[in-house]
């Protein structure tokens, strides 16, 4: 029972679209799909799917990043004034 509800827990709701891709782009992609025993649909899925996550991370860290630069100061600020108590 486990295999057929992980089964059914992967099956998403899918759309139609159309694209258009570069003559090159396309015969890689189905060349991965051929070699992967896969198909076209899916084998772009998966690009996008982790082409979205690798943007997705890098909004993420850049936010971080930006967080830190702004409160740098105000760290700062009170490592100093922790310093006297650590000296303690």
């Amino acid at each position: 029972m486990e295999v057929c509800m992980s089964v059914l827990a992967r099956k998403e709701e899918k759309l139609r679209k159309n694209f258009y891709l570069s003559i090159d782009l396309l015969a890689r992609a189905e060349r991965v799909a051929k070699e992967k025993e896969s198909n076209l649909s899916l084998v772009v899925s998966e690009a996008l799917r982790h082409y979205l996550e690798n943007l997705e991370r890098q909004e993420i860290e850049l936010a971080l990043e930006e967080g830190y630069k702004a409160n740098y100061e105000l760290d700062k600020q009170m490592n100093e004034e922790w310093k006297t108590v650590d000296a303690e």
